[in-house]
């Protein structure tokens, strides 16, 4: 096996010349890999915020239901007041959209 070690001394004196900038962040480097790479735990510029990731995310969710929650008031079931999942008002309202739709073509 060869040795490594000039390799090694250039990868170190490599990161000793990158200069971190000198802000609140510099404190948190994270490196991988050994001395290769050298990375801020930052975000970068453009990238959404992880809360507003979420929050985008809750206000989905929240129109999902709110739409199964209106398609469910529009299905007929037995009792009026029955808990559909999601997946039964989906199959109740593509039978009650055919059911609907065969009754048209009958007349």
């Amino acid at each position: 096996m060869r040795d490594l070690s000039p390799l090694g001394e250039g990868l170190n004196n490599l990161e000793e010349s990158i200069s971190l900038p000198k802000d609140k962040d510099a404190d948190r480097v994270h490196r991988t890999c050994g001395p290769q790479l050298v990375q801020l735990a930052k975000d970068p510029p453009g990238k959404p915020k992880r809360g507003q990731a979420n929050k985008r995310e809750r206000v989905r969710t929240e129109n999902v239901n709110a739409g199964f929650d209106k398609l469910r008031k529009l299905i007929p079931t037995d009792p009026i007041d029955r808990k559909l999942s999601k997946i039964e008002i989906l199959r109740l309202a593509t039978s009650y959209i055919s059911h609907l739709y065969n009754l048209t073509r009958a007349r």
